[in-house]
């Protein structure tokens, strides 16, 4: 039974290509994971900065409202505004 050294060769240089793809595919992973993390972020910041929005403008209508300024639109208004945030 006799092995050919070439064929015992690609197969070591065929190991080694498919060693080097995938760690070149973990990296490009690594990378999109960072990425994708740092959107995570900066999603999470403008949710904060929304919701700090919708505060404010719960509490001016809120405000408003006790004023008792055109309680009945306001009233829809704020029905409005929450229904909007519930999309």
């Amino acid at each position: 039974m006799s092995t050919c050294p070439s064929h015992a060769h690609d197969t070591g240089d065929s190991t080694n290509a498919a060693a080097a793809e995938a760690r070149e595919r973990r990296a490009v992973l690594q990378e999109e994971v960072a990425d994708n993390g740092a959107e995570a972020e900066r999603c999470r910041a403008d949710i904060a900065t929304n919701e700090a929005c919708r505060r404010e403008i719960q509490a001016k209508i809120d405000a408003a409202i006790d004023a008792n300024s055109n309680v009945s639109f306001l009233k829809i208004l704020s029905t409005f505004r929450i229904q909007v945030c519930m999309l």
